[in-house]
């Protein structure tokens, strides 16, 4: 499936992107990959103007899920006007070994309140450095909501602009089964002037 619709150069989305969550994952001295990350381009599922989230399409499984969206301006952001979203799912079975590789303080009893907390943090950084690397590249430093944590799916769903008809979808696997997937919608936003 290509990439259809308005908006920013999927390969400048792609390769940022991809920087961003490598950089990330590489603090995960005693964790290897046991796959190679794929990395997709899929169609955005709308309901009621808002992009569908469950992670139960990405494991089969229960999942933490969080999501970021960015906008343009404060304004943007209390309008509801969403320029995109960053979703990060990350399979329930191995959270607790991934986030203590990735360095977080993780709870002996793994409540599910303190895992999508930790989860949230990961998506904030990651939602964080993206956006650094964007204005590097010389976009508009874009206003960041959220993260906002879940268990499973977004019964909700997710604000994203309605121009966006595809979103990119990076998964990374560990312990021999995907571990971990990170979806980007972005807009067109615009360079710095």
């Amino acid at each position: 499936m290509g990439w259809t619709g308005k908006g920013m150069d999927p390969e400048v989305l792609t390769t940022t992107l991809m920087g961003v969550i490598e950089q990330a994952l590489a603090k995960m001295n005693s964790v290897t990959a046991t796959d190679a990350p794929q990395i997709k381009t899929i169609d955005i599922v709308e309901y009621q103007n808002r992009m569908r989230v469950t992670g139960m399409e990405k494991f089969n499984a229960p999942s933490f899920v969080s999501i970021a969206n960015y906008y343009l301006t404060p304004s943007d952001m209390e309008k509801h006007r969403a320029k995109g979203a960053l979703v990060l799912y990350v399979d329930l079975e191995n959270a607790g070994k991934l986030f203590k590789a990735l360095g977080f303080t993780v709870p002996e009893d793994e409540d599910d309140s303190s895992m999508m907390d930790i989860n949230g943090e990961f998506c904030g950084l990651l939602v964080a450095a993206f956006k650094s690397e964007l204005v590097r590249l010389g976009y508009v430093d874009l206003v960041v909501g959220g993260p906002h944590n879940y268990k499973n799916s977004v019964m909700e769903g997710v604000e994203y602009s309605p121009d966006q008809q595809n979103k990119l979808e990076f998964s990374f696997f560990y312990w021999k089964r995907k571990a971990i997937v990170v979806e980007l919608t972005l807009a067109a936003i615009p360079l710095k002037k």
